[in-house]
C-alpha cells in the first residue's frame, strides 16, 4: 500500500518544481549512500565477518546493516542517475550555442555534474558491497539501457550475442585460469538440487546457504502449488520445511519468484510477472513515444516554467528506468530487494514512469 500511494503521488504531481525536488532527493540518495559505503569501504570500518578475505577492507552496507540490500539498493538508484545525465546533456546539445554563459546553462551544468556525481558513487556501491548479484544485475542494465538508445535493438542483441559465442569459442582456452576456476564453483554449487550432502566451505557457505532456502522453497512449492503458503508465510513455514544445519529462516528464499511461488503459488506468481510485463511494456512505450522532436525547445527556461512540458518528458530518463527494472529483474534471481524499504524507491520511480506532466498518461495514450 506504501508503495502504490508513493506511485500515485508521484504519477499525479504535475508542478515542474516539486519534480524537480523529487529527482534531487533520489539523486542525494543515490551520493550519500554511494559516499557513505566508500568511507565503509576504504576505513575499514565494520564487523568482521564483512571484512574482504586478504585485504583490510570491508564490504560497503550503507545505512542497510547488511552489504546485499544495499547493494541492492544503490544497484535500483544508479541507471535512473545516469538517465539523468543524459537527459540533461542531451538538453544542451539540441539548445544549441545560444544557451552558454546564460542562467539555464549553468543550472544545466550544475545538474550534470551532480547527477554524475550521484551516479559514480552509486555505482561504486554496487562493487563495494562486494554483492555478486548486484553486480552482474548492473552489467545486464548497462547492456538493457545501451539496446533501448539503438534503432534496432533486437538486430544489434542477435550481433552481439553471435559475435560473444564467436570470440568465446575462439579464446575458450585462453581463458583465465580465476575467471575459470569462478565460473565452475558457481555451476557446481547452483548445480546442486540436494545440497544436504554438499561439503562446506568458507569459499561455497554463501552459494549453498541460498540453495538451501531454494530447497525449502520448491518443498512448499511441491505441496501447496496454486495458493501457496499465504503471502508473507515463508518464515512461519521454514521451520517446517528447513534442512538440518540451515536453522535461520533469514526472512526470505534468497530468490523472489521462488520466494513468490511459495507463498501465493501459481496464481501469485503468474500475476507478479504479469504486472512486470506490463510495467516494461510501458517504459519501452514511452521511450518509443518521445522522439527526439519532444526534447527540441527553443530554450531550457521551457524545462522550468512551461506547464505543459514535463522535466519528465525525456526518454534518457525512461532510459534509465529501464535500467532499473532490468537490474530489479536479474537481481532478484539471487535475492529479494523488497527489504529495508528499498521498495520506497521503486514506487517513487514508478510514479516517475506514470508521469507525463499533463493530465493525459502514458497509460491513457
Amino acid at each position: 500500500m506504501e508503495l502504490l500511494w508513493l506511485c500515485l503521488v508521484v504519477g499525479r504531481e504535475h508542478k515542474q518544481r516539486k519534480l524537480t525536488l523529487i529527482i534531487g532527493v533520489v539523486l542525494f540518495s543515490a551520493a550519500f549512500q554511494g559516499a557513505l559505503g566508500l568511507w565503509q569501504y576504504f576505513r575499514g570500518y565494520g564487523p568482521v565477518v564483512f571484512l574482504v578475505p586478504g585485504t583490510n577492507y570491508y564490504r560497503s552496507y550503507g545505512t542497510f546493516q547488511q552489504p546485499n540490500p544495499f547493494g541492492g539498493y544503490v544497484g535500483l538508484i544508479w541507471p535512473f542517475c545516469l538517465g539523468v545525465v543524459l537527459h540533461r546533456i542531451w538538453r544542451l546539445k539540441t539548445n544549441g550555442q545560444s544557451s552558454i554563459v546564460n542562467r539555464q546553462f549553468l543550472i544545466s551544468l550544475v545538474w550534470i555534474t551532480l547527477a554524475l556525481i550521484a551516479t559514480g558513487l552509486a555505482l561504486s556501491g554496487v562493487f563495494t558491497s562486494g554483492s555478486r548479484g548486484a553486480v552482474l544485475s548492473a552489467g545486464v542494465a548497462l547492456v538493457v539501457m545501451g539496446l533501448a538508445t539503438l534503432r534496432k535493438p533486437v538486430l544489434w542483441l542477435g550481433l552481439g550475442l553471435a559475435g560473444f559465442i564467436t570470440l568465446a569459442a575462439i579464446t575458450f582456452n585462453q581463458v583465465p585460469a580465476a575467471l575459470t576456476n569462478t565460473i565452475s564453483g558457481l555451476v557446481d554449487d547452483y548445480g546442486a538440487i540436494d545440497v544436504r550432502g554438499v561439503y562446506l566451505t568458507p569459499v561455497n557457505f554463501s552459494n549453498v546457504e541460498r540453495l538451501a532456502h531454494w530447497q525449502v522453497a520448491f518443498a512448499m512449492m511441491r505441496d501447496h502449488p496454486w495458493l501457496g503458503v499465504g503471502f508473507g508465510n515463508y518464515g512461519a513455514y521454514y521451520e517446517q520445511y528447513r534442512l538440518l544445519y540451515w536453522v535461520n529462516a533469514l526472512g526470505h528464499a534468497h530468490n523472489y519468484y521462488l520466494n513468490i511461488f511459495a507463498e501465493t503459488g501459481v496464481i501469485g506468481l503468474g500475476t507478479y510477472l504479469l504486472m512486470w510485463v506490463i510495467i516494461f511494456a510501458v517504459t519501452l512505450a514511452a521511450i518509443r513515444h518521445i522522439s527526439t522532436s519532444d526534447l527540441s525547445t527553443s530554450s531550457l527556461q521551457s524545462v522550468f516554467l512551461n506547464s505543459q512540458f514535463s522535466i519528465l518528458n525525456s526518454k534518457f530518463l525512461y532510459i534509465g528506468l529501464l535500467g532499473t527494472w532490468a537490474h530489479l529483474t536479474v537481481h532478484q534471481l539471487f535475492d529479494n530487494l523488497y527489504v529495508a524499504n528499498s521498495f520506497l524507491l521503486i514506487g517513487v520511480l514508478l510514479g516517475v514512469l506514470i508521469n507525463r506532466g499533463s493530465r493525459r498518461s502514458i497509460l491513457a495514450r
